[in-house]
């Protein structure tokens, strides 16, 4: 058995997260794309909901 840790992965960190502003004081948010709803909360200004990524 051939076990190559070495695989070419096409998946990069920005693949995996999309950065996003709050609509409230505009700060950057870093939200992980999981294709689905999430809670996210504003680590600046506390504003919290639900968005799908």
């Amino acid at each position: 058995m051939n076990k190559n840790n070495n695989r070419n992965c096409p998946l990069t960190y920005e693949m995996l997260q999309k950065e996003d502003e709050c609509p409230e004081c505009n700060a950057k948010m870093e939200v992980p794309k999981l294709n689905k709803i999430q809670d996210v909360k504003c680590q600046v200004c506390g504003l919290s909901g639900e968005i799908e990524i």
